[in-house]
């Protein structure tokens, strides 16, 4: 017999593979960009690079950075990578989770100094350290399997994850404290689609200068913002029109045939790969050419749109060039420094400040 909790851990296996697979054929192919109706403000000069250095195969993502470090999140799911700011002098670190077969399944690392979170979203569990001595600070259980999370100060926590009391299949964001034991749930900002969480699948952020949760999708222009009581501040929209779910989930029968869950049913089309919160701005590396972009220089460059996170207005765009012919997988920025992880390579840049 398959209950909703196994439904929904199945529905949360096929988002994170399906995310996988998505990445890796946007390394690896052209996306096809007609007229988007929309402009873009791309300042100059575009980023400058600083440092590069060929990817250890273990290393998956960009977990953090700090004023003298990078930390990397690798594939063996239980050590992270970390070097000096210039890329040089990596080293290994083991994550002491306990009991270590929680690190069999997925899981997500993310350093917001002086704290290392391990979102376990499957099991689900939330690990909290200090990332000055490795002591832990909190082991904190979710009320529901999550596919999103983000935490503030080591004991408060953000997810985006089932709720079984829903009659629709989909996701919506709930608070959490593991100090109190306290849970708030959302009213009525998540859109329901009844399929898992699949078309409204996107990031959850934290602006800690402005004390924000900022939700960006992957599959439309939806911008959410609300603030730590689970309250909406606004919705707002990217510069680009997609204002529908550029993805599509069908019913696939599970084991026996008695039990449904949702997939997709049909290719998505990628509008945001990745977002990142950096002093108030918020940076999406948009996947759509603009009406004033050459196919030319679009399929040359990466490009960042940044917002202003308190109102969601759009402010400029940010020119990367491809680095020997690769784009960007994942990123994240400090102040104007930003480290890319491309499919072969990790790269820094100083980026632009602009004159408006």
């Amino acid at each position: 017999m398959v209950t909703l909790k196994k439904t929904f851990f199945i529905i949360l296996s096929i988002i994170s593979s399906s995310a996988l697979i998505i990445y890796t054929l946007y390394s690896l192919t052209d996306i096809p960009n007609t007229n988007n109706n929309f402009k873009r403000d791309i300042i100059q000069p575009p980023a400058t690079l600083l440092h590069s250095a060929p990817k250890n195969k273990n290393i998956q993502s960009i977990c953090g950075i700090t004023d003298q470090y990078l930390y990397f999140q690798n594939t063996d799911l239980k050590t992270l990578t970390i070097t000096q700011k210039n890329i040089e002098n990596q080293y290994t670190k083991e994550l002491k989770v306990n009991p270590k077969e929680i690190l069999d399944r997925t899981f997500e690392v993310k350093i917001d100094s002086p704290y290392i979170y391990i979102y376990v979203d499957s099991k689900p569990i939330i690990f909290s350290y200090s990332l000055i001595n490795d002591s832990l600070l909190s082991s904190f259980h979710p009320p529901a399997l999550f596919t999103r999370g983000v935490g503030i100060n080591g004991n408060k926590f953000f997810i985006r994850g089932f709720d079984t009391l829903l009659k629709s299949r989909d996701q919506i964001f709930m608070a959490s404290d593991s100090i109190n034991s306290f849970s708030k749930k959302e009213k009525n900002i998540s859109e329901r689609m009844d399929d898992g969480g699949i078309a409204t699948d996107g990031e959850l952020l934290y602006d800690t200068k402005n004390g924000l949760l900022i939700y960006t999708s992957f599959y439309s222009n939806r911008i959410l913002c609300m603030d730590t009581s689970i309250n909406i501040k606004y919705k707002g929209k990217t510069i680009d029109q997609t204002n529908t779910f550029q993805a599509q989930s069908g019913e696939l029968k599970y084991k026996t045939g008695k039990t449904t869950i949702q997939t997709n049913s049909s290719p998505s089309r990628l509008i945001n790969l990745a977002s990142v919160l950096n002093n108030g701005k918020l940076y999406i590396l948009s996947l759509l050419k603009a009406d004033n972009q050459t196919e030319k220089e679009f399929n040359r460059n990466d490009i960042l749109d940044v917002y202003e996170t308190i109102t969601g207005k759009y402010k400029y765009s940010i020119k990367i060039p491809f680095y020997k012919r690769q784009k960007i997988l994942y990123f994240d920025i400090k102040d104007n420094f930003l480290v890319a992880v491309y499919r072969e390579y990790i790269v820094t840049y100083r980026l632009p400040i602009p004159n408006h």
